[in-house]
């Protein structure tokens, strides 16, 4: 389990400000001096103007969007300070003392066209003993005794140092555990700072209050009010815009946007990084770190967290939150069946030393312990896995119920390990009955997983093949339900070594359909999730205030139930059966309010779309090759119209040839791909890199001797009757201006068009973000011919760019109603994440998730006058008009370019099917 530290907001004092450019008195008219962009760091407090109140060392910060070569000084008092600097993100990172008597600090800095400079007013920050003792006091662990000093003392203050000490009382109350009190002191302090023009004072109140308002009482629409009212802070607040980025990433995470989270955080870092934000720095990369390891990221995630360890600089506590993720990182990889990045073990036995000494901590000592159990029992020890979880039951007498539900499922696996499958299903029965009385959909899956477990080492193959499916079928219920800031993206992919031990057994028994279904789910699965998420970070503004209701409404009914859960493992059978019939009330609310939070992610004219929907099958000649991990290696499927086989097949190398790749992913299907008149590809994970089509086969490659697609493979919505759409095209070419293939492109496929459709071009200025969007809702054939660019953690940020705006994966899939054929040609359309154990969305599977039935576009770069000659062929091979005629289009059109064009990237465009 990972320690995301995320209580920075407790303890920090938001202090910085932004720059004010001066000048000169002009003489005649001169030319303006040129600007600069400039942030400061460091002020014990901003005040308007931005005026800084010095820190007791006197140290500030300064960022310069500037280069390397240009020559800068720094001066205060009428002398230039001593500077120490460095090149950070963007610019240079300067810290220097200001003198004593000094009341402005100036930055001079010589540019091409001109001198620049920036100046900042600086005085000395006002001490108030009050503040001080109570802040001493809190150090010390005397939270009361502060409160206490605070509430008698505060009222004889005078105006500023009182509403000072009133923010710091509602740091002390929330210490103590008074949310609501805390709130309410936040909210006064913040106005009185306002009014008295204290910029910091108010953010850094701010940020407390958005804190509390997320973890005490889920009131995200709240949080995000106050956020929008304390505004960037960027022209006079830079440090604060820092820390808003950060709570903004936070915010997003637990109310379920996890997109949104990473563009915030990722903000948070850089703006960190360059003002030197140190503490501020480290917490965002440890949960930026966790986020991306709950997205299955775990090589960035632990290059995150690596670097973070290689700094010398935090607290011996931050050091164990920090050592407790890196372990976890290097565990959840191996729980998913990925290759070992590592050992865990060392890590985690640092964390456990600090939490058992200078930052003791019994919850996070048992979390730990746990963690190692798990480590131990990848290792093939069990026996010392079953004296970790005895060491971390003696750190937790009292386990809260989430704990003990974990403790029942290491028992089990730990029995398992050891060869004592008996024992091991008594453990999963017992887990499955306080899964139920608790009602946690991830313990339920455990519980059954782990009885397949069991039944498949008893040699009860029929057994383990119904829990198997029983666990599956949970996931089918319960996957789309669970909340994202719950760790969905945790559950999906933790829930991928079920799915695949399953799919692997069924193979060796000879069950090959049934494997090949559960195959098909459990991707079907993961792609949904990616979906969906996409859809809450797109949410508008009203549908986004409905989420946020009911999803704290469901958190705090979550939150309820397991701490009345939290000693259901002390109760008996007979006991917990009675417990589970008294709360079934309870559990029918949660799950109601689950539903009604996702109704809200669903596009009001498009139905929703579940693994347990009908997808496709493949048509009289056609052959699907279905790809799936296996514990070691791929399982590979060919599914005909009336026949399904299977085989197991060998790892497959990076960077292995095509002749390599052919023999291991080809050629063992080598009957069935003769005798198939098309070809539908659904590859898995890094395999979507895999130009298939362009493999070797036979004597040439196997797109020449039939059409090859490659399939999304979602489950399709009954059709649902809609007002029939005329022919109508839409071309957008060249938005950005800088690409004139793209315009002759247009006029190419507009010139094959006009005579059957009715044909719209929106080309340069007029290929606006809004008019593209609103004509893609009336089009049934979307023509793209500019940028794609794949962009951001994950490709999150993926955009077709278009005049003053763009097109995104979230818009695609906001769209009320998208074309029924789609080409893009643009760079990197197709390609998703393609290092990551899960699968993901590109711009043209965006399409295809709305509703589309087909789409051209490219995986990686292509050249300008490549692209244009395809698409030349591509329409006067008839075009992406019919799902059997796109495939056929594409590949005379590949063909006759490899032969016109031999040197070309041919095959870096592909056919996508539903």
């Amino acid at each position: 389990m990972s320690r995301a530290s995320l209580l920075l907001a407790l303890g920090l004092l938001l202090t910085s400000g932004a720059c004010q450019c001066r000048s000169q008195p002009p003489a005649a008219a001169p030319p303006p001096p040129p600007s600069l962009h400039v942030g400061f760091a460091g002020c014990a407090a901003v005040t308007s103007g931005p005026v800084c109140e010095l820190p007791g060392d006197r140290r500030l910060r300064l960022w310069v969007e500037v280069p390397k070569q240009v020559a800068l000084s720094v001066s205060a008092g009428g002398a230039r300070l001593p500077v120490e600097e460095r090149e950070v993100r963007g610019g240079r990172a300067c810290t220097f003392v200001v003198p004593a008597g000094a009341t402005e600090v100036v930055l001079a800095v010589s540019l091409p066209q001109g001198p620049a400079v920036w100046r900042l007013p600086v005085r000395n920050s006002e001490q108030v003993p009050l503040l001080q003792r109570a802040t001493a006091l809190r150090a010390e662990g005397k939270a009361e005794d502060a409160a206490k000093l605070l509430r008698e003392e505060t009222p004889a203050l005078p105006e500023v140092p009182r509403t000072r000490a009133k923010s710091l009382l509602a740091r002390v109350e929330l210490s103590l555990g008074h949310a609501e009190e805390a709130a309410a002191h936040l909210r006064e302090s913040m106005a009185l700072h306002r009014l008295g023009g204290r910029r910091s004072d108010e953010a850094s109140d701010a940020m407390v209050l958005v804190y509390t308002l997320i973890h005490h009482g889920r009131r995200f629409t709240d949080a995000r009010e106050v956020l929008e009212a304390v505004g960037s802070m960027e022209g006079n607040h830079p440090e604060g815009g820092a820390q808003r980025a950060y709570h903004e990433g936070l915010l997003a995470l637990e109310s379920g946007d996890v997109g949104a989270a990473l563009q915030h955080f990722a903000e948070a870092e850089l703006l960190a990084e360059r003002l030197g934000i140190g503490r501020l720095h480290r917490a965002v990369r440890q949960v930026l770190a966790t986020t991306l390891q709950s997205l299955g990221r775990d090589e960035e995630s632990l290059v995150l967290l690596g670097a973070l360890r290689d700094e010398t600089a935090g607290s011996d506590c931050e050091k164990a939150d920090l050592l407790t993720n890196i372990g976890w990182g290097l565990l959840l990889a191996r729980e998913a069946g990925g290759a070992p990045r590592g050992e865990p073990v060392p890590p985690l036995e640092e964390a456990l030393a600090l939490y058992r000494g200078v930052c003791a901590s019994p919850d996070d000592e048992a979390n730990v312990l746990v963690n190692l159990a798990l480590a131990e029992l990848h290792a093939g020890r069990a026996g010392a896995a079953a004296a970790r979880l005895r060491e971390a039951r003696h750190a937790r007498p009292e386990p809260g119920a989430r704990l003990a539900l974990w403790w029942l499922d290491l028992e089990g696996r730990i029995h398992l390990a050891a060869g004592q499958a008996r024992q091991a299903r008594q453990r999963f029965a017992r887990l499955a009955e306080l899964a139920e009385a608790s009602a946690s959909p991830e313990a339920r899956w455990r519980a059954a997983f782990g009885q397949a477990q069991a039944a498949e080492q008893l040699g009860d193959v029929r057994t383990a093949l119904a829990a198997h499916a029983r666990a599956e079928a949970l996931l089918d219920g319960e996957a789309l339900r669970v909340p994202l800031m719950e760790g969905r993206h945790v559950f999906l992919r933790e829930r991928e070594r079920g799915s695949r031990a399953y799919v692997a057994l069924a193979v060796r028994t000879g069950h090959v359909t049934e494997a090949l279904e559960a195959a098909r789910r459990a991707r079907a699965r993961v792609l949904e999730a990616v979906r969906l998420s996409d859809r809450v970070t797109h949410l508008p503004a009203a549908e986004r205030a409905r989420w946020d209701t009911a999803l704290a409404a469901y958190r705090q009914e979550r939150e309820a139930l397991d701490e009345e859960a939290a000693r259901d493992w002390r109760l008996s059978t007979a006991r917990l059966a009675e417990v589970r019939q008294a709360r079934r009330l309870r559990d029918e609310r949660l799950r109601a309010l689950l539903e009604e939070s996702f109704t809200l992610l669903v596009p009001a004219a498009s139905a929703t779309r579940s693994p347990q929907g009908t997808r496709p099958r493949p048509a009289p000649g056609e052959l699907w090759l279905v790809y799936y991990p296996a514990p070691r290696g791929w399982i590979g499927f060919a599914a005909a119209e009336h026949t399904v086989k299977a085989r197991f097949l060998e790892p497959v190398a990076p960077g292995a040839s095509p002749e390599v790749l052919a023999a291991t992913l080809l050629e063992p299907f080598r009957e069935e791909l003769l005798a198939a008149r098309r070809v539908t590809l659904v590859p898995y994970g890094v395999l979507r890199a895999v130009d298939f089509h362009a493999l070797p086969f036979g004597a040439d490659a196997l797109v020449a001797g039939r059409p090859v697609a490659y399939a999304l493979d979602l489950a399709r919505p009954e059709p649902a009757e809609a007002a029939p759409r005329e022919r109508t095209a839409l071309i957008v070419a060249d938005p950005e201006g800088n690409l004139p293939q793209a315009r002759e492109e247009a006029r190419l496929v507009h010139a094959a068009l006009r005579e059957d459709w009715q044909v719209q071009v929106q080309s340069g200025p007029a290929a606006t973000g809004a008019g593209v969007r609103a004509a893609l809702e009336r089009a049934e054939l979307f023509h793209y011919a500019g940028h794609g660019r794949f962009a951001g953690l994950g490709g999150w940020e993926s955009v077709m760019p278009l005049h003053e705006g763009q097109l995104t994966v979230g818009d695609v899939l906001a769209l009320r109603r998208v074309p029924s054929w789609v080409v893009l040609s643009g760079c990197e359309t197709v390609l998703a994440a393609q290092d990551s154990p899960v699968e993901g969305l590109g711009l043209a599977q965006a399409f295809l998730a709305a509703g589309a039935h087909g789409a051209v576009a490219a995986w990686r770069e292509v050249d300008d006058a490549h692209a244009m000659e395809l698409m030349r062929a591509l329409y006067r091979h008839d075009g992406p008009f019919t799902a059997t005629g796109l495939p056929e289009a594409l590949r005379h059109a590949q063909l006759e370019l490899r032969a016109r064009r031999p040197e070309s990237d041919w095959a870096a465009f592909r056919a996508l099917v539903p």
